[in-house]
């Protein structure tokens, strides 16, 4: 009884230690994605910047095809940043949505926790009634009179 008590009491804490940790490597893992995804979105605005930086170098007068370039790239831009408040709502969802589940399994592995607690207080309560209605019984029937006292006595 003791022993199954005792699993009980560390199965329910490795649960709630694992729920935790499963968060915290989510977490991790939604925070490299996204930085990723910034990292290679402020590359691209890099290499589009060259790109036209080159253009006009090359040409400072064709103002049409450097017009026409600098707006492609304006909206690319714009696409990106779209891309990129997209990727990050959705990752804030998901993170919402594994909170809960982490908070969910942790509240479940401390009720378990609980309970088995519990458990093993009520298995040690009563071992210890036993144990004292046990030395109760021993003690009562060994039990003498009182002596008095008397004046003489003190």
């Amino acid at each position: 009884m003791a022993s199954k008590t005792i699993e009980q009491l560390f199965e329910a804490l490795n649960e709630s230690s694992v729920a935790f940790l499963d968060a915290v490597k989510a977490g991790n893992e939604r925070t490299y994605r996204v930085s990723q995804a910034y990292l290679e979105e402020a590359e691209k605005g890099a290499q589009g910047m060259l790109e036209l930086g080159k253009r006009l170098a090359d040409a400072p007068t064709d103002f049409a095809g450097f017009s026409a370039l600098a707006f492609a790239k304006a909206g690319d831009a714009q696409r990106s940043v779209q891309a990129l408040a997209r990727q990050t709502f959705d990752e804030v969802v998901a993170a919402g949505r594994e909170a809960r589940d982490t908070v969910q399994k942790i509240v479940g592995a401390n009720r378990e926790l609980g309970q088995a607690y519990a458990s093993a207080v009520r298995g040690r309560t009563g071992e210890m009634m036993k144990a004292t209605t046990a030395g109760s019984s021993n003690s009562t029937s060994r039990t003498t009179t009182p002596r008095r006292t008397t004046s003489a006595d003190a």
